[in-house]
């Protein structure tokens, strides 16, 4: 069974007890922060579009965990500049 997290704005955790898909990242800056970067450790990222609110702390959790982003060419590409793996 996968459970489901939800930490405000469009960011959520899905965990099926093996892996661990966090969506759009924003936590750090979000008004309603119910958890910080640390906190969270995700298996993969998915970053929906390049809005702040959405790429959010993902660079600073990827690279915490060894985690690679999925994501558009164009936010790939931005993110991989920054030190992530981004698929």
């Amino acid at each position: 069974m996968v459970s489901v997290k939800y930490f405000g704005q469009s960011c959520f955790l899905l965990d099926d007890g093996e892996n661990k898909l966090l969506f759009d990242p924003y936590l750090s800056k979000n008004p309603a922060q119910v958890a910080q970067p640390d906190e969270v450790h995700p298996t993969f990222i998915l970053v929906s579009h390049g809005h702040a609110d959405h790429v959010g702390d993902a660079v600073e959790i990827s690279n915490n965990n060894n985690a690679p982003i999925v994501t558009t060419p164009e936010v790939g590409h931005y993110l991989e500049e920054k030190g992530c793996k981004a698929t």
